[in-house]
């Protein structure tokens, strides 16, 4: 990553020069990116190899199939389950409630019915 950090310094530093300004910046998926215009990068580029360095390998981003392919591979965690702990079972709790929330709404929704009130 060295050959593309001094890239993206350089680049920075001569458009800076350049148009009295700093580059602006763009959302690229979920990356803040600098924009620059394509003769600046050409010059970074031709400045970076007569300086003598190497661009070497690019950077190659492992696919997001690995990262779901290791975690099954993994071993499954072991879920604590603690009586004291008030969020052990947060979600059933809540579950519980509202289905009890809905009947009691529905029976007084048909009690309304059999007395024949519309309100």
């Amino acid at each position: 990553m060295g050959f593309i950090r001094k890239f993206g310094h350089r680049a920075t530093k001569l458009h800076k020069e350049i148009y009295k300004r700093a580059p602006r910046h763009e959302w690229e998926g979920r990356d803040y990116v600098h924009v620059y215009p394509y003769g600046v990068l050409e010059q970074t580029y031709r400045m970076l190899i007569d300086a003598g360095e190497q661009p070497g390998e690019p950077h190659v981003y492992k696919p997001r199939g690995m990262q779901a392919l290791r975690k099954e591979t993994s071993k499954p965690r072991k879920r604590r389950s603690d009586p004291n702990n008030p969020f052990t079972n947060y979600w059933e709790r809540i579950e519980e409630i509202v289905k009890r929330k809905f009947k009691e709404r529905a029976a007084k929704a048909a009690r309304r019915a059999d007395a024949g009130d519309k309100g």
